[in-house]
């Protein structure tokens, strides 16, 4: 098969810098692509930690459709939220199911740096030997100044547990990653 580029071939191209900066876009964004006027429905709900307890927050997150429980006392749990630190990886340190008293005890100065995102449950849809599994399609895309928006590399995650990721499926079989093709990327 004859790719349609040459890896040899000098490219003009920008590439992303340091790891943080993936995350930043990535987890940081999601607050602002999931309300307002730029809102898309793709993108699950989520405020920052100081926002929830110390502003208008909870009330983003109910205007969004997420069912939070009455109240906040301290024995409080969110089960439609999952509280994520936005500087992580391979989901060290989410935490499922959160108490209000987890997110007070994050002390004020770094409540900003973690999220409360509506929890998206996935349906076992895949069929394999080990009965039906979940999956995850993560698609990386190229949009080079002035061209359109192009699917170039996809992954499959596959998993059985809460969530997707090897750390969160041990000692199970048919699941992991996989690909993905898209239309058209295969002719020759």
């Amino acid at each position: 098969m004859q790719l349609p580029f040459d890896w040899t071939r000098p490219w003009d191209v920008e590439w992303a810098g340091h790891p943080n900066w993936y995350f930043l876009v990535s987890k940081f964004s999601i607050p602002w692509l999931s309300r307002g006027p730029g809102s898309h429905p793709v993108v699950p709900p989520a405020v920052f930690v100081d926002e929830f307890l110390e502003g208008d927050g909870r009330t983003e997150l109910e205007r969004a459709g997420v069912a939070l429980p009455p109240g906040s006392a301290p024995e409080t749990v969110y089960k439609d939220l999952l509280l994520k630190p936005l500087f992580s990886f391979a989901g060290k340190g989410i935490e499922f199911d959160p108490t209000q008293a987890q997110l007070e005890a994050i002390p004020p100065v770094s409540r900003a740096g973690f999220l409360l995102q509506q929890r998206m449950h996935f349906e076992p849809t895949i069929e394999t030997p080990q009965g039906l599994t979940q999956a995850e399609i993560r698609i990386l895309y190229l949009w080079p100044d002035g061209g359109s928006l192009t699917p170039a590399l996809s992954l499959v995650r596959l998993g059985r547990g809460k969530m997707m990721g090897v750390d969160h499926n041990r000692n199970q079989e048919w699941v992991g990653a996989s690909a993905a093709f898209f239309p058209g990327c295969l002719d020759t």
